[in-house]
């Protein structure tokens, strides 16, 4: 793994379990709500982390379809 992906990995771990926190802790406090910066960044990460991979499957079903 690079030095660029393992940072973009990290990031996006620490965002993750950043969210899953505040998410956890929305639940437990009625007085807390969730950052609407942070729902945006999560979205962001999510993004980031499957986007490549359906890219990927989107372009070898195209190459299978093309060879048929």
């Amino acid at each position: 793994m690079r030095g660029v992906e393992k940072l973009r990995l990290i990031v996006a771990t620490t965002i993750f379990v950043m969210w899953v926190v505040a998410t956890l802790y929305d639940v437990s406090s009625a007085s807390y709500d969730v950052p609407s910066n942070l729902q945006n960044l999560m979205m962001l990460v999510a993004g980031f982390l499957f986007t490549p991979t359906v890219i990927r499957a989107a372009t070898r079903r195209s190459e299978r379809d093309e060879d048929a």
